[in-house]
């Protein structure tokens, strides 16, 4: 389906869009998607106490990126928050493969997906165990139904599926806002990736310090029981 957006304030394009999402796409299959900083979004462990009982859950952080990372000096793509086409290789599930950079990235269609994708249904410890070896290496999120306004061939404002296909209105203006600025783009999708692994871990601490200060004391409670009066 071909429609038309608005990126960047000025430049109106007409794009052929994927009438599927990311998990339709087939392994190895090389799609666009035009993000910024404020729609990536990053995955952190959490500890919840529930009903008396800890629950195994995760957080996510809609404002990590856009917020609280402070960008070298030396590094402009994205810092900025401009719309930047990138070109993603499916991997499996909504799992993708940025091919400048090589790095990884989640892909969802919405917020509310995104919610879906990563909270903990049970709070036990073994779906928490699942999920952790997949967010611990790769814990953004590309939020790819950004307020890029679409619109159909009557004009009127859509819901768009934000998938691209790579037709030549695409591979003009990824070469014009991506590819002329290459070793940038690389070096600032690198830069988000080791902010949010250290923010991840950061969190990871926490909780398990939270587990631990239960543990301490139900080794107490357990030595108080094994004792004779």
């Amino acid at each position: 389906m071909r429609k038309t957006i608005e990126v960047n304030d000025d430049n109106v394009l007409s794009f052929e869009f994927y009438d599927k999402n990311i998990r339709d796409i087939k392994s190895n299959e090389l799609f666009g998607i035009i993000v910024s900083k404020f729609y990536m979004n990053t995955i952190t462990p959490n500890i919840d106490i529930v009903n008396g009982n800890i629950a195994y859950n995760f957080s996510v952080d809609y404002e990590f990126v856009s917020e609280d990372i402070d960008y070298p000096n030396d590094i402009d793509a994205i810092s900025g928050g401009e719309d930047l086409p990138l070109i993603m290789r499916k991997l499996k599930d909504n799992l993708a493969q940025e091919i400048l950079s090589g790095e990884k990235f989640m892909l969802c269609g919405s917020f509310e997906s995104i919610r879906r994708n990563v909270y903990n249904k049970t709070g036990d410890i073994s779906e928490y165990q699942n999920k952790e070896e997949i967010f611990k290496n790769d814990n953004i999120v590309l939020n790819c139904t950004s307020e890029l306004s679409a619109y159909d061939e009557q004009g009127n404002k859509t819901q768009k599926n934000s998938y691209i296909v790579l037709d030549d209105t695409f591979k003009e203006f990824y070469y014009d806002n991506t590819l002329s600025n290459k070793e940038d783009v690389i070096m600032a999708l690198k830069y988000i990736k080791l902010k949010a692994k250290e923010q991840y871990y950061k969190e990871y601490k926490k909780c398990i310090s939270r587990i631990q200060s239960v543990a301490y004391t139900e080794n107490l409670l357990y030595d108080l029981k094994q004792k004779k009066i």
